[in-house]
């Protein structure tokens, strides 16, 4: 059965070794599994967004074989409110600024990448397990 992803719609593109993608839309949650699957190049890219106005957004980026960096992120009034995600409740602790990398705990495997990926497509928030450190713009 064809999952569905929420009250808005989400789109999706992609860099795979420095040919960015144009802008597609999400047909199921079970395309977001192919899609982080398909970054296979250290520095490759996946960017996840509801649609204009954009209310919330996640970017995944593959740092090492294996290794992803996810963020997730809510757009208010009020400013952008910007989650690292990593493992475990330490991870709340953790840094996150545009400035610097990510620290051990929040080098997601491809399993939780697709899972925390997947759990924030569907509005569900942050599996347990996980933490999420915030940053404000």
């Amino acid at each position: 059965m064809l999952q569905t992803v929420g009250e808005r719609q989400l789109w999706w593109r992609a860099q795979y070794n420095e040919d960015l993608s144009d802008w597609s839309e999400l047909q199921s949650l079970g395309q977001l599994a192919g899609l982080v699957k398909s970054l296979a190049v250290p520095g490759d890219w996946l960017q996840v967004e509801d649609e204009e106005p954009i209310t919330r957004y996640a970017q995944v980026m593959l740092i090492d074989a294996g290794a992803f960096h996810v963020e997730t992120a809510a757009c208010r009034p009020e400013g952008t409110y910007n989650w690292r995600i990593g493992y475990g409740s330490a991870a709340d602790d953790a840094g996150n600024s545009p400035a610097s990398g990510t620290e051990g705990m929040q080098e997601l495997d491809t399993a939780s990448t697709i899972e925390v990926l997947t759990s924030w497509a569907a509005g569900r928030g942050l599996p347990l397990g996980y933490g999420a450190a915030l940053h404000m713009y």
